[in-house]
C-alpha cells in the first residue's frame, strides 16, 4: 500500500491519472451520445442524462484518488457535506440573489421590456436548471478539483490561481458571442472561485456561486455565457440594454457590472469565508504523511 501512496503523493501523477481517466471514460461517452442524438433527435433529456454520467464519472475518478492518497478520505477533494458545506451554499445562494435582483432592477431603469412573456413549461424548467446546476459542478471538478489542487501543492497559490484561471477563460473560448472582455471576466471568476476553494478548502462554494450565478442570470433572461436556456421569468430584452454593462448577447457575464460583482464577491470571501477545522486537520495531517514519503523516496533513491 505504501507503493500507491508515494505514487499519489506525486502532483503529477494525480494530475495525469485524473485527466487520463477521465478522458479515457467521457470521450466515448461523449461519442456514444452524440450518435443517438443524431439517430433519434435532440431532446433536453439526453442533455441531461450525458452530464449526469459525466459528473458521475469526474465524482467517481475524484474519489477513487482522494481514496487511494496516503491518509485520504474519500470527500477530501472537496465535497465534505457539514454545518460549514451549508454554510458555503447558503453564501452562494444569498449573494447571487441579491445580485439577481440588483441587476433587475437596474435593467427596468433602462425600460428595454419585450413585447411578450413567455413562461417555460414545467418541465422544461426543471431539465434545463437541473442542466445548469450539473454543468457548475463538472466545471468545478474540472477547474478546482484534483488537477488544481494538485498544482496547489506543488506550485503554491499565486501559479495555480493564475495557471486555472487562464484555463478557464480558455475553456470558454468556444462560447457563442465570446469577446475580450467576457474572456477576461470569466479569468476574473477563474481567479475568485480558486480564492473560494483555497479559503474553504472545499468545493461547496465555488459550485454554490457559479450555479446561482449562472441560474439567477437565466432566471432574469440574460443569456449565460452565450447560452440563452429560455428559462427567462421576466420579459426584460435584454439584448436592447447596454452591452457594456449587461453584456450584450454573450450574457452579465461579458458586461462592466458582472466586473464590479466578481471583485465585490471576492472581498465578500476574504472576509467572511472559512473552512472546517476538522477537515483542515484531516489536510494538514495528509500533507504531514506524503512530504514524509517523499522526502523518505527522495533519500532512498540517494
Amino acid at each position: 500500500m505504501e507503493m500507491i501512496h508515494r505514487l499519489t503523493a506525486r502532483w503529477w501523477f494525480r494530475v495525469i491519472a485524473f485527466a487520463g481517466l477521465s478522458n479515457a471514460l467521457i470521450i466515448p461517452l461523449l461519442l456514444y451520445t452524440s450518435h443517438l442524438k443524431n439517430d433519434i433527435g435532440y431532446h433536453y433529456i439526453y442533455s441531461l442524462i450525458t452530464e449526469t454520467f459525466v459528473l458521475i464519472i469526474l465524482i467517481g475518478l475524484s474519489i477513487l484518488i482522494e481514496t487511494l492518497r496516503g491518509k485520504g478520505k474519500w470527500f477530501t477533494f472537496g465535497i465534505l457535506l457539514d454545518k460549514w458545506a451549508i454554510k458555503d451554499i447558503g453564501m452562494g445562494a444569498v449573494l447571487n440573489l441579491f445580485f439577481a435582483f440588483a441587476i433587475f432592477i437596474f435593467a427596468t431603469v433602462f425600460s428595454a421590456y419585450s413585447d411578450v412573456s413567455i413562461l417555460p413549461k414545467t418541465d422544461i424548467f426543471v431539465y434545463l436548471s437541473l442542466i445548469i446546476l450539473i454543468e457548475a459542478i463538472i466545471e468545478e471538478l474540472i477547474f478546482r478539483g484534483v488537477i488544481f489542487q494538485a498544482v496547489l501543492d506543488r506550485y503554491g497559490i499565486t501559479i495555480a490561481i493564475l495557471l486555472n484561471s487562464i484555463l478557464f477563460g480558455m475553456g470558454h473560448l468556444a462560447n457563442p458571442s465570446i469577446n475580450f472582455y467576457a474572456i477576461i471576466n470569466i479569468i476574473l471568476a477563474g481567479v475568485l472561485f480558486s480564492g473560494m476553494y483555497i479559503r474553504t478548502k472545499s468545493l461547496w462554494l465555488p459550485i454554490s456561486f457559479h450555479f446561482f450565478w449562472n441560474w439567477f442570470s437565466a432566471l432574469i433572461g440574460s443569456p449565460v455565457s452565450g447560452i440563452d436556456f429560455q428559462i427567462s421569468l421576466t420579459n426584460i430584452a435584454w439584448l436592447e440594454l447596454p452591452a457594456w454593462l449587461f453584456g450584450g448577447s454573450f450574457g452579465l457575464e461579458g458586461g462592466f457590472f458582472a466586473t464590479i460583482l466578481i471583485i465585490i464577491s471576492g472581498f465578500i470571501t476574504l472576509k467572511y469565508s472559512n473552512s472546517s477545522p476538522f477537515l483542515t486537520s484531516i489536510l494538514f495531517k495528509r500533507s504531514y504523511y506524503e512530504s514524509q514519503l517523499l522526502f523518505k523516496l527522495k533519500i532512498d533513491n540517494g
